[in-house]
């Protein structure tokens, strides 16, 4: 992580921002999953809102890397001139233009969820308000399903594909290896413990998650090694450093920008 010689006034102003920033909403659809997540437009969007009356903005610029890589500089700007930043680096799915683009894209969206601390929440656009949401429609279901089946006979619904999903997960847990410098051991064990949280206990193995719950997993999973990484290559000494203290993208892929 990078910084300038002074950032008490940035330090500040983030403050004030992350007291106000609100949660994303998960209005994109993972084909993969088949489940929603906040894509780059809706985390900008959050970030902006919080940011911008403070002071504060953001700047990312992408690099070429060696054969199959690319790196994403995102760098936090204060109206005062002080600055943070912090470069990740990411393994495209494919070494072309689309590849590119979807690793960009997915890049963009984790960096500056990482650095801005931005979470997503989930958006059902006011349906189950009205009467209308997955829950309603589900209780509506019900009596139809049962004049379908014998009451003895439960109704089964779809599984997610737990073989992805846990494919995707080691996946995730070895680019992160690459591409943060994080021991595996750490990554295996942060993944128990988001599993359980995001679960409440409920599943024993990351193959019991479902699509919606891997999302989170991976997002959350993703956001903590990107921040362990750039407060470990802070330097020693900083007291006044507010860092010091988430899926394998081509599984949600995004059209860059």
């Amino acid at each position: 992580m990078d910084r300038s010689e002074s950032i008490v006034e940035l330090a500040a102003a983030f403050a004030k921002a992350q007291a106000t920033i609100e949660a994303a909403k998960k209005d994109a659809l993972n084909p993969a999953f088949k489940s929603n997540y906040a894509d780059l437009g809706e985390v900008w969007r959050v970030v902006r809102a919080a940011f911008a009356p403070v002071g504060l903005s953001v700047i990312q610029m992408p690099e070429t890397g060696p054969e199959g890589t690319m790196t994403l500089t995102t760098t936090l700007l204060h109206k005062s001139g002080e600055w943070l930043a912090g470069t990740m680096r990411v393994r495209l799915a494919k070494d072309d233009p689309q590849g590119v683009g979807s690793g960009l894209t997915y890049a963009r969206r984790y960096a500056l969820a990482g650095l801005c601390g931005v979470v997503a929440e989930a958006d059902d656009d006011g349906e189950a308000a009205m009467g209308r949401g997955a829950g309603h429609a589900k209780a509506q279901a019900a009596p139809a399903a049962a004049k379908v089946a014998p009451a003895t006979v439960p109704v089964r619904l779809p599984k997610a594909p737990k073989d992805e999903i846990t494919a995707s997960i080691l996946k995730l847990q070895d680019q992160l290896v690459a591409d943060c410098g994080i021991a595996k051991a750490e990554l295996v064990e942060k993944t128990a413990s988001l599993r359980v949280d995001i679960t409440e206990g409920r599943a024993g193995k990351l193959k019991d998650l479902t699509g919606d719950e891997a999302d989170k997993l991976e997002e959350g999973l993703t956001a903590w090694a990107v921040a362990k990484a750039a407060a470990e290559a802070a330097p020693a000494a900083d007291p006044e450093d507010p860092f010091d203290d988430d899926s394998e993208y081509a599984k949600a892929p995004e059209e860059a920008e």
